[in-house]
């Protein structure tokens, strides 16, 4: 009898097996360093990762989120803005990847602030280490800061 109501007697603690589908196995955090007047480009350079190997079933749930800051205006100020694409993993490059953050300080004025989140599922990734970034498209000459960013990696059992 294991003395817990509700397990059968057969039940034993210490067994290896697999994880139930949609079990969260690991999560890894990066803080990377704020980001001022990026240009078109990944970032960071140094794609991030898990400390572990996920399993090859598994999927990845790629989460960033910032506070965005217009921080110079210009003659095009109405009409500059930023695309973000996650790149990685499963998915393609550049702006091939998953969109989560579409015309982000659109028409908005000097310093204002915007808070951003925004994620994708990888269900397929191409290695058991999987590495992301962003893929950032700067349109017109918008001039910004990318402060407090949190990017957020989460294998989920397939």
């Amino acid at each position: 009898m294991s003395g817990i109501i509700g397990v059968s007697p057969d039940m034993r603690s210490g067994v290896v097996g697999a994880f139930p589908t949609g079990q969260v196995i690991q999560v890894k955090t990066h803080l990377p360093a704020n980001l001022n007047n990026p240009s078109s480009s990944n970032w960071p350079s140094t794609a991030l990762g898990f400390d572990n190997p996920i399993q090859s079933s598994s999927g990845v749930l790629v989460t960033f989120s910032a506070t965005l800051v217009k921080e110079v205006d210009n003659s095009n100020s109405w009409t500059d803005h930023m695309n973000i694409y996650i790149n990685g993993g499963g998915f393609s490059s550049t702006t091939d990847g998953p969109r989560i953050g579409d015309g982000l300080l659109y028409k908005v004025y000097l310093y204002v602030r915007d808070s951003f989140s925004g994620s994708a599922y990888d269900s397929a990734p191409d290695s058991t280490t999987p590495t992301y970034n962003l893929y950032l498209t700067i349109n017109n000459s918008l001039n910004l800061g990318v402060y407090s960013p949190h990017f957020v990696l989460m294998e989920i059992a397939g």
